[in-house]
């Protein structure tokens, strides 16, 4: 379609520009980490690319089976507020005021948004859990408004091990299964304990992002 003085080149149609925006992202993901490719969270980490959330473990591999360390979900988290995040300090025992989650993790101690160990470490090369992953996202939503913090406890009951939930992380974790943010793995297991993989923090903060956003 050539220029016209009604639509300029063409009218937008929302419905194909949406289609080729995705089908473009998910081509250029595979093509900038081939690991992805075809990978069933493949839409979700090239959502969290494009928005720079996180990238790959180098310029070539995403590496969406590795389990995802603490520091880096503190990262997305502050990545994902907008924020300057810069002149934090924190009392972590083993954040090194030079290492590259410092700031971050300062960011989200100062603003209650992460918590450390009992010995006051934060264990940043840990891997975070499905449930302490859902602490930070709650406690996230709530620290911006975008949630007024209820939940269905009832939304546990399915799961048989529902009881694996540590005490403090239950209300968060009924919050985050009630929202949709995270699921089972399989029909009936929660793994509240469990270490969380890349390509499912990707899944989670895309369900994040799309459902608060839109409030």
């Amino acid at each position: 379609m050539g220029y016209d003085t009604s639509y300029g080149y063409g009218k937008l149609d929302i419905k194909n520009f949406v289609t080729d925006m995705k089908e473009a992202s998910l081509s250029d993901i595979g093509k900038t980490f081939p690991d992805v490719a075809g990978h069933w969270a493949e839409q979700n980490i090239a959502f969290c690319v494009d928005n720079a959330y996180f990238t790959g473990v180098t310029s070539s591999t995403f590496e969406p089976e590795t389990l995802m360390n603490r520091a880096m979900f503190v990262t997305v988290l502050s990545r994902m507020s907008g924020e300057p995040i810069t002149g934090y300090t924190n009392s972590f025992s083993d954040v090194a005021a030079d290492a590259w989650y410092a700031q971050p993790c300062g960011w989200g101690a100062s603003v209650g948004i992460v918590s450390g160990m009992e010995d006051g470490s934060f264990a940043p090369l840990g891997a975070v859990t499905r449930e302490q992953m859902a602490v930070f996202l709650y406690r996230y939503a709530m620290y911006y408004g975008l949630t007024d913090g209820a939940y269905d406890a009832a939304a546990l009951s399915g799961f048989t091990d529902a009881a694996d939930v540590s005490p403090w992380a239950a209300d968060a974790m009924a919050w985050a299964v009630g929202n949709g943010l995270i699921a089972g793995r399989g029909e009936s297991l929660l793994a509240p304990q469990d270490s969380a993989k890349r390509c499912e923090v990707a899944t989670i903060i895309t369900r994040f992002v799309n459902k608060f956003s839109a409030q």
